[in-house]
């Protein structure tokens, strides 16, 4: 009877690491989010993108990963540092069209101009601007997908959550007293206390994705032109 649970508990162990381990994520030798911040399934897919766009990625030291699936309320955005695999995760934004019932959750994307919607997709980082409409530094995207092509045309950019009044709509105060973070028209917003750190990981050429893939397209269509003139001088929403 002794050998029999000693057996059992050997193989309920073995089941146990190969679970843990099954969803494990190497590149190149090193095990990426070894704390299991990132959905492994998400992490996969970030990584297929930066291999069909790395032709266009400058800087490959680290990657950032939004995980749109979770409340915005928690941290859900990863930066993923490709050489020892550790990761700083952060609150960020969803656009009012992925979530026009103000419920905290992305439920569609659009690539579609004027929709204010999160689009899922890799990305580059571009030119750094200062912006009048988002109080300061903003960095400008490029779509690298079909599915976010239309980034630069509707300013879909990553600044700092400030409201016209200036509330922080990303903070944690702001989480707390609303349950949810604020929306943007499209960005990636981040908190005024997280965003200098953003600022210095989001060098130009640096690769993002937005996912999971599996979230629902929007039947948005565009309305309009482009949202947001092709200038690192152009204000935008967002």
């Amino acid at each position: 009877m002794r050998r029999l649970v000693l057996t059992s508990l050997v193989l309920l162990a073995a089941l146990a690491w190969a679970t843990v381990h099954a969803e494990t994520v190497v590149r190149r030798g090193v095990r990426l989010d070894r704390h299991g911040l990132i959905p492994a399934p998400l992490l996969r897919q970030a990584l297929a993108s930066l291999r069909r766009h790395r032709g266009g990625v400058a800087n490959r030291r680290r990657i950032g990963v939004a995980d749109l699936a979770r409340p915005s309320g928690q941290p859900r955005f990863f930066f993923v540092n490709l050489r020892d695999g550790s990761v700083i995760q952060m609150r960020t934004t969803h656009g009012k069209g992925s979530d026009p019932d103000a419920v905290g959750r992305a439920v569609q994307v659009s690539n579609a101009i004027g929709s204010a919607a999160s689009s899922i997709g890799g990305y580059v980082t571009a030119e750094s601007y200062d912006s009048p409409a988002h109080g300061g530094l903003a960095v400008r995207l490029d779509g690298l997908d079909p599915t976010d092509s239309n980034a630069r045309c509707r300013c879909v950019v990553v600044h700092a959550a400030n409201t016209a009044r200036g509330e922080n709509y990303a903070s944690e105060d702001w989480v707390r007293r609303y349950g949810v973070a604020g929306r943007s028209d499209g960005c990636l917003a981040f908190a005024n206390e997280d965003f200098p750190a953003v600022l210095r990981r989001l060098t130009p050429g640096t690769f993002l994705f937005v996912g999971p893939n599996s979230l629902p397209v929007s039947t948005a269509t565009d309305q309009g032109g482009c949202a947001c003139p092709d200038s690192p001088a152009a204000a935008a929403p967002g």
